[in-house]
């Protein structure tokens, strides 16, 4: 239990944002625990936004690219914004050259940006909400 809780973490950023840390291979299993667990805290915790930070991960085929495609349209089914961040370069030639689309995705160039792009967004709502 206690190995599934380290392999899966999903981090509370700030109020409402998430974050969930991937580091090495993500499996088929790995990616329904993934899937899980994130969808939960999404909904426990009414969250606005999930960052999911590839930066621990060094290679991404068109399988794994299909799960964080999944994982990322769920979050966003759930009414979430969902923020892919840390693409590595050799990752981001390697999705070209297989033709993984992550096209209608957020992708920010790091956890901090994506934090940023998050925190932005939540104060655009809060100045729609007070303008209303």
């Amino acid at each position: 239990l206690a190995v599934d809780e380290l392999s899966t973490p999903v981090l509370e950023l700030w109020d409402d944002i998430l974050a969930l840390p991937v580091i090495g291979v993500v499996d088929t299993v790995r990616s329904a625990r993934m899937m899980e667990k994130v969808l939960a805290e999404v909904v426990a915790r009414r969250c606005r936004a999930v960052i999911i930070d590839v930066t621990g991960v060094d290679v991404i085929d068109t399988g794994t690219a299909d799960r964080f495609i999944r994982i990322a349209r769920s979050i966003e089914l759930l009414g979430a914004e969902c923020v892919i961040s840390g693409v590595q370069p050799a990752v981001a030639q390697t999705l070209t050259d297989l033709g993984v689309s992550f096209r209608g995705l957020t992708t920010q160039r790091n956890l901090k940006r994506a934090l940023d792009y998050c925190v932005a967004l939540r104060q655009q709502a809060a100045r729609r909400g007070s303008a209303a």
